[in-house]
């Protein structure tokens, strides 16, 4: 595994009957995911355009849009540390080079 730093794209403004919200994460190279993270007071507030630095699953163990080792992850804001509980990550097709350039601002960190 290795730790990608990557930037909330979108967060849902509802969750699933779990009290989940998708949010959506794409990385400067295009990897993308969509994972589900408690809305409980334990996770610190999200944003998007906000930096998560999340450890990352070679391609080679994602499988289909499923993530073959883990089922849960713990993303950090990348500028304070904080933890950020999530489940089920869903691998997304790759982002288009020009829409990760258009939207991604200077790394925060």
């Amino acid at each position: 595994m290795s730790t990608k730093i990557f930037q909330i794209a979108a967060i849902s403004g509802n969750t699933n009957s779990f009290g989940l919200r998708g949010v959506v994460i794409v990385a400067r190279d295009g990897l993308a995911f969509e994972i589900g993270v408690s809305t409980g007071s334990h996770n610190p507030k999200l944003e998007c355009g906000m930096h998560v630095k999340l450890d990352t699953v070679p391609p080679d163990e994602i499988i289909g849009d499923a993530v073959a080792c883990f089922d849960w992850v713990t993303l950090r804001v990348a500028d304070t540390g904080e933890h950020i509980t999530c489940e089920i990550p869903r691998a997304l097709p790759e982002c288009p080079k020009h829409v990760v350039k258009s939207s991604w601002t200077k790394p925060r960190i």
